[in-house]
């Protein structure tokens, strides 16, 4: 199986968190923009066996948190959890597929979203519930988009073919 390395994973989550925290809110029109980063954590977990998802996703969700969120550390743990989440369906389900890799993004949404309102709220923060589940079907529909573009542009990484050197045969049911 190819490796995805981090001179190539540490510049992409880079660029998505320039993206998610400068272009990606000045084009949102209803204050509602998807996140990158939790959509990159999510795939990136499923699609390779190295910790990619866990070091990228929690680094850079605690840099997001840093310097865009009221709350320290809630990103980073939303990402972890997401890692963890995503990790485990991947012992079941195929990493090769873009099914599944969608699969995975629309489950960590709910998870990154109500975790991320419900520490707010215990900070005091008024945003209400309702609020969260509005903007929810747009998030589902972007994070899906985004999901698959970033499977189909990573995939190839992971993909192992006949004519590879290290290609083992497995058995697939």
């Amino acid at each position: 199986m190819s490796r995805m390395h981090y001179y190539i994973a540490v510049p992409f989550f880079l660029l998505l968190y320039f993206l998610q925290t400068t272009l990606i809110w000045r084009l949102s029109a209803e204050n509602f923009a998807p996140n990158l980063l939790l959509v990159a954590t999510s795939v990136f977990s499923f699609l390779y066996n190295e910790r990619y998802g866990l070091v990228l996703g929690v680094s850079f969700g605690l840099l997001l948190d840093i310097t865009t969120s009221p709350v320290l550390g809630v990103q980073a743990l939303s990402f972890l959890l997401i890692f963890i989440m995503v990790r485990l369906f991947r012992l079941i389900l195929n990493n090769e597929k873009l099914l599944p890799n969608v699969l995975m993004a629309l489950l960590a949404t709910p998870v990154g979203s109500l975790l991320y309102w419900a520490v707010g709220r215990m900070a005091g923060y008024p945003t209400h519930i309702k609020y969260v589940f509005e903007t929810m079907p747009r998030l589902l529909l972007w994070h899906a988009i985004l999901a698959a573009v970033l499977h189909l542009l990573f995939v190839k990484t992971v993909i192992r073919h006949r004519g590879d050197r290290k290609f083992e045969s497995e058995f697939e049911l």
